[in-house]
């Protein structure tokens, strides 16, 4: 009779849990759990208007990584964060229907501490379109390097950041043909 007592307690009990670490609010989905050692662990997955979906991880209260997909399950986004500031890798997918390469980068990204190391982007097939790199010592300056389709340089310079977010070219951008000859050199102020 114990034994009966303590079963019926024991499911009561994980019915309970079940309902208090699960919880859904119509698109939304929240999962209270621990990590391995002990620190509280909050899974929330959002399923947005579109169909896409967004599942966020937060590790003692602060946001470490989202994942984003489009409505067909593919990924679109996956950023991630340290102390509630980008860190890591950031990357952008394109939808699309190859079931050889269903992850096909648009943009890639990574950061140190909310600080941009390198951004990337990429064209469709999958070669290089754009890079960017801050330059050392400055908040608003980066180098940008445009790609030919054959992966040959096309153009190349320095860019300034206003406080709008506008960029500005500064000092001296070269232009090169696909056959990687220079076609053209300008001064910017």
């Amino acid at each position: 009779m114990l034994r009966y007592l303590l079963i019926i307690t024991s499911i009561a009990l994980n019915i309970v849990l079940i309902i208090f670490f699960v919880q859904s609010d119509n698109n939304i989905t929240n999962v209270y759990t621990n990590t391995i050692d002990g620190t509280p662990k909050y899974e929330q997955r959002i399923e947005l208007p579109n169909g896409d979906t967004i599942e966020r991880i937060l590790i003692d209260g602060v946001l470490t990584k989202e994942s984003v997909y489009f409505s067909d399950g593919g990924k679109k986004e996956v950023r991630n964060y340290k102390d509630n500031k980008k860190h890591g890798d950031w990357v952008t997918y394109y939808r699309n229907n190859d079931t050889i390469n269903k992850q096909r980068k648009k943009q890639y990204s990574s950061y140190k501490n909310g600080s941009l190391l390198e951004l990337v982007d990429y064209r469709y097939g999958g070669s290089i379109r754009k890079l960017s790199v801050p330059m050392q010592y400055t908040d608003n300056s980066q180098m940008i390097t445009n790609y030919h389709s054959n992966g040959q340089i096309e153009s190349m310079g320095k860019v300034r950041l206003s406080k709008e977010g506008k960029k500005s070219r500064y000092g001296t951008w070269i232009w090169y043909n696909e056959q990687g000859f220079v076609t053209k050199e300008r001064l910017f102020d």
